[in-house]
This record gives C-alpha cells, structure tokens and sequence, in this order.
C-alpha cells in the first residue's frame, strides 16, 4: 500500500514548534497511531515502524519532544526551555492527541511509546482518548532497581555529569559527553531529581498534574532482558502507576532465533516477526 509523508511543524506555544511526521495510507482503518519516542531518540528511529503500521491502515504520527531533533536543538534554546520533562507529556504529547481528534475525529486513536514515552502519558490530561496502549521499556528511573554496571553508570549519570556539566554549559552537553544527546537544561533538572527518589516522579505527586489514574484502557507493558536503561523491576513500578488500567505485562527474552532486542531492537525491522505483526493485530482487535 503507498504511504504518503508529510513532515510539518505543530505550534505548541514554545519558542519552537513541535517538528512532527504523519504516515497517511491510501486506504485507512479509521484508526490513528501516535509513537511517543525515549529520551533524546529522534523520530526517524521509528520511520520503519511507523511507516509498516501506515501500510497495514493506521495513519500513524511521529513527532521530538520539544528540545531536540526537529523541535529546537539549538543550545540557546537548551538553555532557556522551561517545561521540564513533564511538559513532554503535558504540552507535547497532549498537543497531539488534540491534532488527531481536529484532523481525524471520528478515528479512534491508540499509542505506542517508547521509554519516557510511556512515562510521560500521566502528564497528558488528553490520555483518555487513548483505546489502547503499548509500552515499550517504559519504566522508573530510579537508579536502584537496576543492578551492577547499569546501576553505577546510571548513578553516575544522576549523581555527577547531570549535576557537573549542565550548570557549566547551561544545558545538558550530551553529545560532548557521549552520554545521550544534549537535552534542555529544565528537562535534566527534573528529570535527576526523580531519577534519585526511590518513588521517582510519584516523590512530586500533584492531583492538578498527575493524570495516571484516568487511563483506563488496555496496556500492553513490554520489558526486555539485557536492557540497560529499563529494569524489569522499573518496568513493573510504572505499571503499578495505572491503577485503573487494564494492564498485561509481558518480560521478553529472546526470540528463537536467540536475538534479545533489549531497549532499542522492538522497532528494528528484523523484531518485525516477533512485535510488528502482534503489536499491530492487538490494537485492532476490537474483541480486546
């Protein structure tokens, strides 16, 4: 099936607007996706898979959280954005849920996120449009539910270069330290100061912002083996933060192949077989 693409930019009331991609069939389900990404991933990481869920009927929507790819890397920009990580999900991932209901509204809408992504949606007040949820390596920061290397290198990240090198740059100098990519200085900011409370973002719980408990949709919530930046103890305490979601959680392993896809490889093309296909028969299964 052709897939048209279309890059554009989203006003979202920032400095910068949101650079955002939709995948259009010719030939559509009347289903929208939306992939909310991880931390500093550009969305050109999910092209494949978003453009295998277009051809299969999905309109499917990419978009960079606001600081980086194409919505404002530029460090000056880095220095002076002030919505910290959860603007992420209150501003940009809300902003589009209210694009899909203006552009296709009698479409229902499902989401699939990556890492923070899956965070980020209990700061989404739009997060009931949501009828069904996948996660992928979506899970707490807290730098003592990983083990042995994982844990020292992220304690490090939380402990010294968030909190040495992003008051000398004004920014998070990722790219310098080959650690991530650079990052707005008010998103690792927040981000550290959840990354060493044990209860992580739910230490700053706040009724006004805090939208976890009106998701009430199916949850598919995916851990890995071998994946350094999401614990399968991570992954279980964000799953416990939707106490009204229908939620499924499921820890891989390995194919039978023997490949572990770890935090990266679910939208690789060859985890087509063992993710693509399921992902893509469950959130248009209406029995589920």
């Amino acid at each position: 099936m052709t897939v048209k693409i279309t890059s554009f930019p989203l006003d979202v009331g920032r400095i910068h607007h949101l650079g955002v991609t939709q995948y259009h069939p010719e030939t559509t389900l009347k289903k929208v996706l939306l992939i909310s990404s991880a931390t500093a991933v550009n969305q050109e990481y999910y092209k494949k898979f978003a453009h295998f869920c277009a051809e299969k009927g999905l309109i499917t929507y990419t978009f960079d959280y606001s600081g980086f790819g194409g919505s404002g890397n530029e460090t000056t920009y880095l220095k002076k954005h002030k919505d910290g990580v959860m603007g992420w999900g209150a501003i940009d991932q809300a902003a589009m849920v209210r694009l899909i209901k203006e552009r296709h509204p009698d479409f229902g809408i499902v989401l699939v996120t990556h890492s923070i992504g899956g965070q980020v949606i209990g700061f989404n007040s739009q997060n009931t449009a949501f009828e069904k949820i996948v996660t992928v390596a979506s899970q707490s920061g807290f730098w003592k539910t990983y083990h042995g290397i994982d844990r020292l290198r992220l304690w490090l990240f939380w402990y010294f270069f968030i909190p040495f090198f992003t008051p000398i740059f004004g920014y998070y100098p990722g790219r310098i330290i080959g650690i991530v990519d650079n990052l707005p200085k008010s998103v690792v900011v927040q981000w550290r100061s959840w990354g060493v409370k044990k209860d992580y973002f739910m230490h700053y719980h706040s009724k006004e912002d805090y939208f976890f408990d009106k998701v009430r949709c199916p949850i598919k919530m995916y851990s890995f083996t071998k994946d350094p930046f999401a614990s399968k103890a991570g992954v279980d305490w964000l799953a416990d933060q939707f106490p009204n979601a229908q939620i499924e959680r499921i820890h891989y392993d390995k194919n039978p192949s023997g490949k572990t896809p770890g935090h990266f490889g679910f939208f690789k093309s060859a985890f087509k077989e063992d993710f693509w296909i399921p992902t893509i028969e469950w959130l248009l299964d209406n029995g589920t």
